[in-house]
């Protein structure tokens, strides 16, 4: 069933390369709406797959605002609401926020994907926070950069992990500096503590024989001693 299952997605996922070739010679409002129908149309069979979600947010990243000036109005595009009269006439900007709104879908159905979550968080840091000519955000440098981070905030609150946690730990030494850093390292320990119940029947068992084992030594030295 799995071989199948990739076999249907490959299917799918050259379909979209194909509807990406612009083969009718579509203009740059129809092709824009043509290859969002065919991604739109994937996730709905594959909401589980991070590469659709993935895939879909690239494209709309690198070549969305370039192909459609009026995107926005697009049924199949993310809603006007999410993209925001900012990405009128910034085409850089435009596409991030557009990139951004298909990964928020993507995490309502994969709430615990850190590749979307670090995605999401990067497009944010490197195009919204500020752009490549020094011009910032209408909301600001600082609100960008504190959004990215709270993305990485709200993984690891719904799923807190190890990546996670490095993925926010590194994130906030770029931008609050070390002593921030430290506090979510101290944070991930006090989390990611195994707890016992948490621990299987064999875990168990090993834990009980190790501490077993450190009370015969503790007693065998206090017996070298007394001798």
């Amino acid at each position: 069933q799995l071989e199948e299952e990739l076999r249907t997605l490959s299917k799918w996922r050259r379909r979209a390369a194909y509807e990406r070739t612009n083969p009718e010679r579509l203009n740059s409002s129809d092709f824009a709406m043509r290859v969002r129908s065919s991604y739109s149309e994937e996730v709905c069979a594959f909401a589980r797959h991070t590469e659709v979600w993935y895939e879909w947010s690239q494209w709309e990243l690198l070549h969305g605002g370039s192909t459609a000036t009026n995107a926005a109005s697009n049924a199949m595009a993310p809603s006007a609401e999410t993209v925001g009269s900012s990405g009128e006439g910034k085409a850089g900007v435009g596409n991030a926020l557009r990139a951004v709104a298909v990964l928020s879908l993507g995490m309502e159905s994969l709430p615990d994907c850190a590749l979307l979550a670090l995605a999401q968080a990067e497009i944010l840091e490197r195009h919204l926070c500020g752009n490549a000519s020094g011009e910032k955000h209408e909301k600001g440098e600082s609100d960008g950069m504190e959004e990215c981070i709270q993305v990485l905030e709200r993984l690891v609150h719904r799923s807190p992990t190890t990546l996670g946690f490095v993925l926010l730990q590194r994130l906030v030494r770029r931008h609050r500096g070390i002593n921030a850093a430290r506090d979510v390292f101290a944070r991930a320990r006090r989390t990611l503590r195994v707890r016992e119940e948490d621990m299987s029947y064999e875990s168990e068992k090993e834990v009980a024989a190790a501490s077993s084992e450190k009370k015969d030594d503790v007693l065998g030295q206090d017996g070298s001693k007394e001798i």
